[in-house]
């Protein structure tokens, strides 16, 4: 089970509007940065960060690996994510996040 300040920095990662536009490139297909960068029109840097913070959270991973026409090698990256939902019910936040094959992770917040 996750504790409230994983929870937290999970939905810190999705409040952000360039990490939307990458979860969202890469649901279809697989994306490298640079296509990210260029089609969502992020900074490449800003870019490469966003991706570190989805993968790091569990979001995003690495789909496969290619070589560009240049000869360097490339991470493509997939959308992992297939369901997030944030509830305020009853005087309390309850969070869902949903991946491939698993069941849903149903997990409350507290606050002291």
């Amino acid at each position: 089970m996750m504790h409230t300040e994983e929870i937290e920095e999970k939905l810190e990662v999705l409040a952000d509007s360039y990490a939307k536009r990458i979860l969202v490139g890469c649901y279809q297909k697989p994306k490298q940065v640079q296509e990210l960068s260029w089609r969502y029109d992020i900074p490449i840097a800003a870019a490469y960060r966003k991706v570190h913070s989805l993968e790091e959270a569990g979001f995003l991973e690495v789909a496969k690996r290619k070589t560009s026409r240049r000869g360097k090698k490339v991470k493509m990256y997939k959308t992992v994510l297939k369901k997030a939902v944030i509830l305020f019910e009853d005087g309390e936040f309850k969070v869902e996040f949903k991946y491939p094959g698993q069941k849903k992770e149903k997990v409350q917040l507290e606050f002291e």
